[in-house]
């Protein structure tokens, strides 16, 4: 009876240990197949002389046009031809359609952000598409069902280019991802378009954007050091100081700065932010950007703002219209014995007024139809003559042109009437 205990622990001892030089085989083994599967991952964005994979656009390539839209109208018939009025980001335009402008969000596609926020590869997504706009001979707009979006101010369509569909080519060159089709006879075509480019792990899918600034830090520094080197900060985080001159509060909420004569334009996007008010003196963490010429700061969060001081007294500088330049960008100025030669409505109900001083130089006042309390255009008649204060903006009508200047105007207090 003790043997065969004996036989029987020894045999029980043998097992466990075959069993536990097998298993740790078989960790062995596994190790080694995770090791092999991490590797060929990290790979995918290279080829094996390290070379980034190369993109391809094979579904654009042959994806074709097939509805007609020759003497058609993109608003009444769902699709039409028009021209490039101005580029916004990777995924909006501004179109002219049978001389009407209109704002369009590009179905199917959500590319990175690159105006009130900043996102990687979002400045690349939207300097590709407007050189493809730009430079393009024939463009067409398509639209689905749904006609807006949920803003209710922008129309929804797929923007053919000389023939390609430029939603679709976003999609294989890896500036956005694939979104809101369903239902769409496109959708299959794009869905297989973004898994395909997905594999490569090139931009959005994994690459690092060399013009985003990761890094947490800001470069402190004066708006005349920034105005004086735009091109150095483009992109970058700063940190700078000076008191808010006007706030402009339409359906964004957007601000101007200014410290010694020198003056920048602050675009909050959607978010209210309540530090930002007139005669505040703020020290404020921006990204550096530009739109149309204008020099912006973006990305405005709440808690990249600091309040200094509150009450400052803002004075607006006495200038004539001749004196209106890049170096006066965004600085609060004041126009006297203005007379109004005409005026022009936007379709969004915004417009301008365009006014001449005593030696016949013109001005335009730019009146956003959001402002609030409203100004209206009946305030404005030929022959009205008014002293303004307000904001130097610039800005391009379309593009290629050459870029103007404009006084935005904050308030209805800011115009004095003198007849």
């Amino acid at each position: 009876m003790i043997y065969k205990k004996k036989f029987l622990l020894s045999f029980v001892s043998f097992l466990l240990i075959v069993l536990l030089y097998s298993c740790q085989g078989n960790l062995n083994t596994t190790t080694t197949t995770e090791q092999v599967i991490t590797t060929t991952t990290e790979l995918t964005t290279t080829t094996e002389d390290s070379t980034p994979v190369e993109l391809t656009t094979e579904y654009t390539d042959n994806f074709t046009l097939e509805q007609d839209y020759v003497g058609k109208d993109f608003i009444t018939d769902g699709i039409g031809e028009v021209t490039l009025e101005r580029c916004v980001d990777g995924d909006t335009a501004r179109f002219m359609s049978n001389g009407e402008r209109i704002t369009v969000r590009f179905l199917g596609i959500d590319t990175p952000e690159s105006t009130a926020q900043l996102d990687p590869w979002g400045r690349a997504a939207s300097r590709f598409t407007c050189e493809k706009l730009t430079n393009a001979e024939t463009i067409v707009l398509q639209r689905e069902d749904e006609v807006l979006d949920s803003t209710g101010t922008r129309y929804l369509a797929f923007v053919w280019y000389d023939g390609r569909l430029l939603n679709l080519e976003l999609v294989e060159e890896a500036y956005t991802t694939t979104k809101g089709l369903a239902g769409s006879p496109y959708a299959n075509t794009f869905y297989t378009a973004e898994l395909k480019t997905q594999e490569t792990g090139r931009r959005i899918w994994g690459e690092l954007d060399p013009e985003y600034d990761y890094s947490n830090t800001a470069t402190q520094l004066t708006i005349k050091e920034l105005r004086e080197n735009q091109d150095d900060y483009l992109g970058k985080n700063v940190m700078l100081s000076g008191i808010i001159t006007r706030v402009y509060a339409t359906n964004t909420y957007c601000a101007f700065i200014e410290q010694d004569g020198y003056a920048a334009y602050i675009f909050a996007g959607y978010v209210p932010m309540y530090s930002l008010i007139e005669g505040y003196e703020v020290r404020v963490t921006a990204n550096v950007s530009q739109y149309n010429g204008l020099l912006e700061l973006t990305d405005i969060k709440t808690t990249k703002i600091e309040i200094i001081s509150m009450d400052n007294e803002v004075t607006p500088n006495l200038i004539t219209i001749d004196q209106i330049s890049e170096e006066l960008e965004s600085t609060f100025v004041k126009l006297e014995n203005l007379t109004v030669k005409s005026t022009y409505t936007s379709n969004n109900g915004s417009y301008s007024v365009y006014a001449e001083d005593q030696s016949g130089q013109e001005v335009e006042i730019r009146v956003d139809a959001q402002l609030y309390p409203p100004v209206d255009i009946s305030l404005f008649p030929t022959g009205k003559n008014f002293d303004i204060v307000g904001n130097i903006s610039e800005f391009t009508y379309n593009v290629g042109d050459e870029s103007e200047y404009q006084i935005t105007l904050s308030h209805l207090s800011d115009l004095t009437f003198n007849n």
